[in-house]
């Protein structure tokens, strides 16, 4: 009788990666983020950015899933951690996220965003000293934050930005968006480091 349910577990684990497999699906996407991304689906990380700053670019996904499906995409606008600044702490910033996938998931705001780095707090420091006036607040990552059971439920619904806002170039208008909206949290220019985050129950959902 033990060997029997032993066989019959062994059995039933050997089958789970056969099941899952068949009940996967093939997603193919793209992915515009100033400057820089990495995305995560179902805690696993599926695509990174290979650029950190500049030249801008769109970078194509592909990978396989199965519903739902809970996205992750940590995003950096390139800052420096000190001052919040880019180009030698002479300009500030700005930051944007698109990205559309073959299920119909695309970014908008039922996706949620909270920022973990932002600078500088005063846009006045930029005329006196900038390296050691200026200030930002960080806040680390939680440890488990691409994870498919993380709880989100507190933080904000991500905020739509207008093409005109985030002024994307590179390679952006070699692809089509469909229903795709630029998204961020509150100040494109101010937050630097954000995840984003969403749930898709099924294709389009």
């Amino acid at each position: 009788m033990h060997r029997f349910f032993l066989a019959a577990a062994l059995l039933v684990l050997t089958a789970m990666p056969a099941q899952a497999a068949e009940n996967s699906t093939t997603i193919t996407g793209h992915v515009f983020a100033d400057n820089w991304f990495e995305l995560y689906v179902n805690g696993r990380r599926v695509a990174v950015d290979p650029i950190e700053f500049t030249p801008h670019n769109t970078v194509p996904v592909q990978f396989k899933s199965s519903y739902p499906m809970v996205y992750a995409i940590h995003a950096k606008d390139f800052a420096h951690p000190r001052s919040g600044l880019e180009y030698s702490h002479t300009r500030i910033g700005d930051g944007g996220l698109i990205a559309w996938f073959s299920d119909a998931t695309a970014t908008g705001p039922h996706w949620k965003c909270k920022v973990f780095f932002a600078g500088p707090l005063d846009r006045s420091c930029l005329n006196n000293d900038p390296v050691n006036s200026c200030r930002v607040e960080r806040s680390p990552l939680p440890a488990n934050w691409q994870a498919p059971e993380f709880d989100d439920s507190a933080w904000g619904a991500a905020i739509r930005h207008t093409e005109e806002a985030v002024r994307p170039h590179g390679n952006f208008y070699d692809y089509k968006w469909g229903g795709a909206q630029f998204i961020w949290t509150g100040d494109l220019e101010i937050d630097n480091t954000i995840v984003c985050r969403y749930r898709a129950d099924g294709p389009g959902n």
